[in-house]
């Protein structure tokens, strides 16, 4: 149930990491185009939106607690154009029980600390390069 809109049915999935600390989309970017995603950065959840408005995006990886627009309301609104299955949003967060009263809007919800072959492992059932929808 994978979203990707390119016309070639090899194309790599394109994955947009939303994350206000730039060295934690800086880690993640490096290992997802490592393993052959192309990636797009947000530093908040309006830019994820207009990223995802105006950008083909496969999946979305969302922090939660960010400035301007937290992960949460960029969700929500997400929601109200993509279900799950059109658009996967992974959310990650240091405080686990935040995300829990808004669980159904995620994939799936991932704790920190992580690494990225963490969130790689999450991923990896409805994301990969080269899946067809």
């Amino acid at each position: 149930m994978l979203r990707i809109m390119s016309t070639s049915v090899n194309a790599a999935p394109t994955l947009l990491i939303v994350d206000d600390n730039l060295m934690a989309r800086a880690v993640m970017s490096w290992y997802f185009e490592d393993q052959g995603f192309n990636v797009l950065q947000a530093s908040d959840g309006a830019e994820a939106i207009d990223v995802v408005e105006s950008r083909s995006v496969s999946a979305v990886l969302m922090d939660i607690r960010m400035p301007v627009m937290n992960g949460i309301i960029a969700t929500r609104h997400l929601r109200k154009r993509f279900d799950k299955a059109q658009l996967p949003i992974y959310a990650f967060t240091g405080v686990a029980t935040e995300a829990d009263a808004e669980k159904d809007l995620f994939n799936a919800i991932l704790a920190k600390p992580m690494t990225p072959r963490d969130v790689h492992e999450a991923l990896k059932l409805s994301l990969q390069p080269g899946a067809a929808d």
